[in-house]
Order: structure tokens, then C-alpha cells, then sequence
């Protein structure tokens, strides 16, 4: 009879050392998570503007000589390239060869776009907060009746065990 009560005590203390998750979560409670999501907003800005350009002007002069009818160039005497130019226009005048070509300043209208990246960085915290938790002096209560309430269905299973090994047996314990 010792031996199936040790057992029993000893099944009884491996059982109580089992947590469920719900009891786990009551011992170590979570105080709270931290989310962070990251956004970036792309913006275009269109702007119109308008770019001004100078004038701009190149000439060539060169002497030139003529033989019977045909006229030929002799050697050039000056020569001015422009920086955005096309080739100049020629003109033949008293042996003379001068070539000029001129740009008036000009506008050139122009749509561009700005590129502005905005992040946003949001965070949210949970926290938890516990409502209505015993007390360690209602705890103790607790656990006091749940060991009471064991020890009664422990001497009612002994009694009852006891009842029918005397009833049907008829040892003396």
C-alpha cells in the first residue's frame, strides 16, 4: 500500500510539473512588441524653362587669283571659327573671297522633371497592459483548495479502494 501511494504522490508532482501554454503565458507575460515599416514616397515636379543662347558669328577672307577665266585661292588671309556654327557663306568681290556666317541669339524652351525620394519611418508600439491579476494572497488560496481538493479525491479513492477489497475480499485492512 506504501509503494501505490509513493507512486501515486510521485505521479502527482511529475503531473503539476507539466505547464500548459496558457499558464506560461500568465508566469512570463509579454510586456509588449515594437513594429517598424518603412516607406518611400517618389514625387516628379515638372518645370518649364527657358534657355538663352548669344549670338554667335564666323568668317573666312582669302585672296584668290585669276587666270584667264578661271579664279583660284591664293592664300587666306584671315579666318574666325564660331562655336555653334554652320559653315560660312562665301563671297567672291574684286579678287577678294570673304565668307561670313552669323546667329542671332536664340531661346530654346525646355520641360525637365525633378526626382524628390521622401522616406517615412513608422513605429507602432504594443504594450500590454493586465487587468484585474490576483493578488499573491489570492494565489495562495488557490493553489491552498487545489491541494485540499487533491488530498479529498485522493482519501475517496483510498476509502472506496479499501470498500471493495473488504466487501468482495474480505481482507482486513
Amino acid at each position: 500500500m506504501k509503494k501505490i501511494l509513493i507512486a501515486f504522490i510521485t505521479g502527482l508532482i511529475l503531473l503539476s510539473g507539466c505547464v500548459t501554454q496558457k499558464k506560461c503565458q500568465e508566469r512570463y507575460p509579454c510586456t509588449g512588441s515594437t513594429d517598424t515599416v518603412k516607406t518611400s514616397e517618389v514625387v516628379y515636379i515638372p518645370h518649364d524653362s527657358i534657355i538663352r543662347i548669344p549670338g554667335d558669328s564666323s568668317f573666312i577672307e582669302a585672296l584668290i587669283e585669276c587666270k584667264g577665266n578661271t579664279a583660284r585661292l591664293m592664300q587666306i588671309v584671315q579666318y574666325g571659327p564660331g562655336n555653334r556654327i554652320s559653315p560660312p557663306k562665301i563671297i567672291i568681290r574684286d579678287n577678294i573671297i570673304r565668307a561670313e556666317c552669323i546667329i542671332d541669339s536664340s531661346q530654346i524652351a525646355i520641360r525637365y522633371y525633378e526626382k524628390h525620394v521622401t522616406e517615412f519611418q513608422k513605429t507602432s508600439k504594443t504594450v500590454v497592459v493586465k487587468e484585474n491579476y490576483l493578488t499573491g494572497w489570492q494565489w495562495f488560496q488557490v493553489w491552498l483548495g487545489r491541494i485540499l481538493f487533491g488530498i479529498i479525491i485522493i482519501s475517496l479513492i483510498v476509502f472506496l479502494v479499501r470498500f471493495f477489497i473488504k466487501r468482495y475480499t474480505g481482507i482486513k485492512l
